[in-house]
C-alpha cells in the first residue's frame, strides 16, 4: 500500500483479524456470506477495511456468543445494511426469542 493510498484508521486484514481475535479465513467467510465488506481494494488487491467493520465484528462475535447461528446473524445484518429500522427491531425480537 502506497502512502498515497493509506488513511487514518485503515485496517488490513491481517490487523482486523487481530483487533477482533479470529482468523484471517473467518474474515474472509463473513465476506463470503455477505456479513462484512471492505471499504476498498489498494492497487495491489489488498482489502482495506474501516472502523465500521471493528465494530461490525464486535457486533457478530457478541451475536455469536448468545448463540445466534449464522443464517439468522446473516438474515439480521442485511436487514440493518438496508437501514429497516422497524424491520430490525422485529428481527432483533425474533433473535432474542428463538435462542
Amino acid at each position: 500500500m502506497t502512502i498515497s493510498e493509506h488513511h487514518l484508521n485503515d485496517y488490513t486484514i491481517s490487523q482486523l483479524a487481530n483487533d477482533a481475535g479470529i482468523s484471517t479465513s473467518m474474515i474472509r467467510l463473513y465476506e463470503q456470506q455477505g456479513i462484512l465488506s471492505p471499504v476498498r481494494r489498494t492497487s495491489c488487491g489488498y482489502r482495506v477495511y474501516d472502523e465500521q467493520a471493528v465494530a461490525r465484528l464486535r457486533i457478530v462475535q457478541a451475536e455469536k456468543a448468545a448463540g445466534i447461528a449464522l443464517a439468522d446473524l446473516m438474515r439480521f445484518m442485511r436487514t440493518v445494511d438496508d437501514g429497516c429500522e422497524t424491520a430490525c427491531c422485529h428481527e432483533v425480537a425474533r433473535l432474542n426469542n428463538s435462542s
